[in-house]
């Protein structure tokens, strides 16, 4: 019994390794969110992405940054110009804004819905 129990720790041990090897493989994925407090669908985009971030089979990190509702446009103005975003996120009038990505310049993903459309698809995390 006692050889049996040690050939059994081996075989945990050795797919316990296997299994934090491929944890590691995982891609990080980075949302940034930004929007103000007041905001029901900053709140619902925020949810959504720590969902997904602790979804043990995911590998996410999330950045949320929050300002006044009289500040918002002009902080969305100047996150939009530090990424360097395209045409689209200079258009976007609406909270919150998110962007995907871990480098400096993160692509621009939209508002809630598109996020949410984003992250059902790529996490099968569905806000209910």
């Amino acid at each position: 019994f006692g050889q049996r129990k040690k050939q059994m720790d081996r075989f945990k041990a050795f797919f316990g390794w296997q299994q934090a090897r491929e944890e590691e493989k995982k891609e990080l994925t980075c949302y940034h969110i930004y929007g103000y407090l007041g905001c029901p669908y900053f709140h619902k985009a925020t949810k959504i992405a720590r969902d997904a971030q602790n979804n043990e089979s995911n590998n996410v990190k999330v950045e949320v940054t929050t300002t006044s509702r009289k500040d918002w446009h002009t902080d969305v103005e100047s996150t939009i110009q530090k990424y360097g975003a395209e045409e689209a996120a200079k258009q976007h009038r609406t909270c919150p804004i998110i962007f995907d990505g871990c480098s400096q310049s993160p692509s621009f993903v939209g508002g809630y819905t598109e996020f949410k459309r984003l992250v059902e698809e790529r996490h099968k995390i569905n806000d209910s």
